[in-house]
């Protein structure tokens, strides 16, 4: 799996114990519709391998992120919506994608910052928000 290409966004169908719970895998967009298919969810049948069994969750579009590719201190996969603080200065700022600059980085009050792996994961604006304003 590489993990830099991976999605995650929170479940919104109708199995009760999933609901509001992330989801992580392929993003897929059908009709105005947002899923994700499970990473790494394929079996072999008769010695040929099938490819990856259609297995799709109905995520909510706003909690859609993409994996940044890095790790924090902990070794934990940082996304688009985590919100970080800093290796140095300890800031806490929101992870977002910056197309100008075709990189992920930190913002709060306009001041960006690079996400680096020295820093950490303390939680994500949709489950979190209050975070930012600490």
């Amino acid at each position: 799996m590489n993990e830099r290409y991976s999605f995650r966004g929170k479940y919104s169908g109708k199995i009760r114990d999933f609901v509001g719970k992330f989801v992580y895998g392929d993003l897929i967009s059908i009709f105005g519709m947002s899923y994700i298919h499970p990473q790494n969810n394929a079996t072999e049948v008769n010695d040929y391998d099938l490819t990856k069994l259609l297995a799709l969750h109905p995520i909510d579009a706003v909690t859609i992120g993409q994996c940044t590719g890095l790790r924090d201190k902990r070794g934990r996969l940082i996304f688009e919506g985590d919100i970080v603080i800093t290796s140095k200065g300890g800031n806490r700022v929101l992870v977002a994608w910056n197309a100008e600059k075709l990189c992920f980085e930190g913002t709060r009050d306009s001041v960006l910052y690079y996400v680096k792996p020295g820093c950490e994961v303390i939680g994500n604006i949709h489950d979190n928000p209050e975070l930012l304003e600490q």
